[in-house]
């Protein structure tokens, strides 16, 4: 739900949280079941957060067996195929949450972006200027490669076509494709540097991030000049006149191709040399994402009463979402 669970782990003492993890679950089946069952009755569990709408089918049934509220948690992933309205729905993302309730008829959502941890993360007012630390922190997993093509590009262009002796570039996270991308690019200079777990101490002495939604947050806490990168193209340095418009998007843009090599390049070398015009990241950071305001928001969540919808309603969802489909799929086929 949050920078290593930040927004969780200040909640009340009242309320106990366990985390349930389908890393390994991308398409839930019967073990889900299994699981979520054993985890509900052996933790009388009171609440059910799905993360994104890939499990939200599942969590639903999980309701339908369990009778416990759930309430859906969306972040940036793409819209499911079916949703309903009646259930509690959770958004970081502002254009998001406009985008579902105007699609779905959503009557009970909640803009729950504060969730930064920010004593973790110092803002560096004397960032080194002779040596400009350059990093892209991502997961380096299929589902990020095409963004990651873009930005691993663009230092490629700068390292060979600007021949820039002051820049160093950095790449921090793990994944299936990180060998991929260490033979392909440390040859050039690019330093792999893998998972990190303090990445704050890192981004404290970095200069520049490369990122997406809350990597560009906690890199904004660190007075780094923050790039947003999208799935299909570098978006641009944050600054005071885009920042409303990143803030919307949850810092994660879609469907855009972005900036050329050069205009990004001319971006961060001015803001290396004026700084002082990013300095207005560490008064957003406070105001917008303090942990503390979301504590505030999800415990009023928590508390409210909770209306079950009826076995009948609940039925209706079951057939909508998964029977319905299939049933579409079967007769399509029989055209073929």
């Amino acid at each position: 739900m949050s920078d290593k669970g930040a927004l969780i782990d200040k909640l009340p003492e009242k309320v106990k949280w366990y985390e349930f993890p389908l890393v390994t679950l991308r398409h839930p089946n019967l073990k889900f079941y299994i699981k979520v069952n054993k985890l509900v009755k052996e933790n009388n569990v009171d609440y059910i957060f799905s993360i994104d709408p890939i499990l939200s089918v599942e969590s639903y049934l999980s309701y339908f067996f369990h009778k416990k509220p759930v309430y859906g948690f969306i972040t940036a992933q793409n819209l499911p195929n079916a949703y309903t309205k009646k259930w509690p729905t959770i958004f970081v993302n502002r254009s998001r949450e406009l985008i579902y309730k105007e699609r779905f008829k959503l009557t009970s959502t909640y803009y729950v972006k504060e969730r930064l941890d920010v004593n973790r993360f110092l803002f560096n007012y004397n960032k080194s200027r002779n040596q400009i630390k350059v990093g892209l922190i991502s997961r380096l997993d299929p589902i990020k490669k095409d963004s990651i093509d873009v930005v691993l590009n663009f230092f490629k262009f700068l390292k060979i076509n600007l021949n820039l002796e002051n820049y160093v570039f950095f790449v921090y996270g793990g994944g299936d494709l990180s060998e991929y991308y260490k033979e392909k690019y440390e040859s050039i200079g690019i330093v792999f540097k893998g998972e990190i777990i303090n990445i704050e101490k890192e981004m404290y002495e970095l200069n520049v991030v490369f990122g997406m939604a809350s990597t560009i947050i906690q890199s904004m806490a660190t007075n780094c000049i923050s790039v947003v990168v999208g799935d299909k193209g570098i978006h641009g340095v944050v600054n005071q006149q885009n920042v409303e418009m990143f803030m919307a998007n949850h810092f994660n843009i879609h469907n855009d191709k972005g900036k050329s090599n050069l205009e990004i390049f001319n971006e961060i070398e001015y803001y290396v040399k004026n700084g002082k015009e990013l300095s207005f990241y560490k008064s957003f950071v406070d105001e917008n994402y303090s942990v503390t305001k979301g504590v505030d928001k999800i415990e009023d969540l928590l508390l409210k009463e909770y209306k079950k919808d009826s076995f009948i309603y609940t039925l209706f969802v079951i057939l909508k979402l998964k029977i319905y489909p299939l049933f579409r799929r079967l007769k399509n086929r029989s055209y073929d």
